[in-house]
């Protein structure tokens, strides 16, 4: 499973009223990191490496049967 961890509040705000980038803020950073913690604890989730790991994208394996099919 892959996953990307973005504040859906920030979601359609480009700029803010200066004109930056609205994921280059202090803001942002921290409440990424929140989620990403909750990832870690609640789905066992691990984050990418790299730049996709700085970026918020995150996985985990799967195993076994998928439930809930035939």
């Amino acid at each position: 499973m892959v996953l990307k961890a973005f504040p859906l509040e920030f979601e359609g705000r480009i700029e803010d009223g200066t004109g930056s980038n609205i994921a280059d803020g202090p803001e942002f950073d921290l409440r990424q990191a929140a989620m990403k913690r909750l990832y870690r604890w609640r789905l066992g989730m691990n984050d990418s490496v790299g730049e996709h790991g700085k970026d918020g994208w995150m996985w985990r394996t799967m195993r076994g049967p998928i439930h809930g099919f035939g």
